[in-house]
């Protein structure tokens, strides 16, 4: 499988990454083989907070459910 397909939507390029590509990277990143930035730029990702993503979404972090979680273990 490619690791992107794009997708001409309104004149302007979109990558949608598969799955399979998104999940070598988070193991190759929570593994310490690679940082985000590294990772980045060897695999052509673009979006500083796309790899972030990734591995919040492996994480079952979703959005608010994120932020609500940070809140709750914030020390008081």
């Amino acid at each position: 499988m490619s690791k992107k397909q794009s997708s001409n939507r309104r004149g302007s390029q979109q990558l949608f990454y598969t799955e399979e590509f998104k999940q070598k990277i988070v193991d190759e990143v929570l593994s310490g083989k690679l940082n985000k930035r590294q990772a980045s730029l060897l695999y052509g990702i673009k979006g500083n907070a796309t790899i972030l993503y990734w591995i919040n979404q492996s994480r079952g972090l979703h959005g608010r459910e994120k932020e609500a979680r940070r809140w709750l273990t914030l020390p008081k």
